[in-house]
Order: structure tokens, then sequence, then C-alpha cells
């Protein structure tokens, strides 16, 4: 149980890493046209 709990946790934290990815892409793409502008 605590492996099936663990890896769910695992899991979780990888999509809020993947969520924050595509903020930081989104913030880098708007710093880019802010620059581009």
């Amino acid at each position: 149980m605590q492996l099936a709990a663990c890896s769910l946790q695992l899991a979780a934290c990888s999509l809020q890493l993947a969520a924050c990815s595509l903020q930081l892409a989104a913030c880098s793409l708007q710093l880019a046209a802010g620059v581009s502008a």
C-alpha cells in the first residue's frame, strides 16, 4: 500500500512539474513577444 501511495505521489509531482514547465514556456514566449514588440 505504501508503494502504491508513493507512486501516486510521484505521478502527481510529475504532473505538477509538467504544468510548471508549460507555465515557464508560456512566460518565455510572453517575454520574447515583449522584447520583439
